[in-house]
Formats: C-alpha cells, structure tokens, sequence
C-alpha cells in the first residue's frame, strides 16, 4: 500500500490508511501510522497529535514516530511541548529524532533539559541535535557533557567542539 501511495499519490489511498490509523486493530492502527508518516502525509498530522492523548504507550510511539518523520520548521513547539509531556523514553527519541530534523537554533529550547537525562539513548541524541545546530548556545550546553561518564558520548561532545571552536579546544 506505502508503495501505490508513494506512486499513484492518490487520494483514496491516503484516505484508507487515515481511516487503518483510528482501527480499533492496534497492529493495523500502528503500521497505518507508520506509513502516513514515511509518506510525509501532512494531513494526518492532526490524527497523530489526538493519538499522543491516549494510555497505550505503542499507540503514542507511533504517533511520536509518525509527528517526528513529518517535523519541519514551525513545529518546533508543538514537539518540544509533546516532548515534555510524554513519558515513553521510545516516543521521546522519536520527538527528539523529529527536532533533530529541523534542525533550527530554537530546537535547544525542547533539547537543553534532556541532555542531563538519566536515560543515556536520549541524552546522546539530545546532545547531537544540539551540536548539530551549532553556536554558542549549543556550545555552552555541550561543554557540560565534557566529562559525562559514557566514552562515547564525551568523543561525540568534543568532537563538536573542536567542528565548532576548535581554537578554545
């Protein structure tokens, strides 16, 4: 189906998977969701924010999963707030992976708080969208993560460092 959707861009199809990702099937709601998001589908970005209110965690992943492939500039709020609120580490990699996309200066705004997170997956991609964006701001956040007990993620932060600054390191 994501293949004749990809092709044929066809309404019908976007209409059938829209109407898979409210299914009361979780499998057919998750992979519905999935597909609208590898599509790029914008309209069902709304669908995707309803979908972020609901108890179970593996409907909101794909939800997160499907708002983070859509992220582009101006959301930066939207996730940034979704970030904040959701629990499942799964869905915040995803908003996180979604800000990354972006990849504006106010991204650090929703990233700033993660970096210190105990969960090591999420503070290794917070860093790295951080560093990503670049300057000074991004700077002074990184140099906090100099010393951070994980080898790999310390390489990664004073690898950005010296992309960035490299005459203060």
């Amino acid at each position: 189906l994501e293949e004749w959707a990809r092709a044929n861009n066809e309404p019908e199809v976007y209409k059938l998977l829209i109407e898979c990702a409210s299914s009361e099937l979780t499998k057919v709601r998750i992979a519905a969701m999935a597909t609208l998001g590898r599509l790029g589908h914008r309209k069902s970005q709304q669908s995707f924010i309803a979908a972020m209110r609901e108890g179970r965690a593996e409907i909101r992943r794909a939800a997160a999963l499907g708002i983070g492939l859509l992220a582009r500039r101006g959301d930066e709020k939207l996730i940034g707030q979704l970030l904040r609120k959701e629990p499942d580490i799964d869905a915040k990699l995803a908003f996180v992976d979604g800000l990354a996309r972006i990849g504006t200066p106010e991204i650090i705004n929703y990233l700033q708080h993660h970096i210190q997170s105990p969960n090591l997956g999420l503070k290794k991609r917070a860093a790295k969208a951080i560093a990503d964006v670049g300057g000074t701001r991004a700077i002074r956040l990184l140099r906090i993560l100099r010393n951070d007990r994980d080898i790999e993620l310390r390489f990664a932060v004073w690898k950005a460092l010296l992309k960035t600054s490299p005459k203060e390191y």
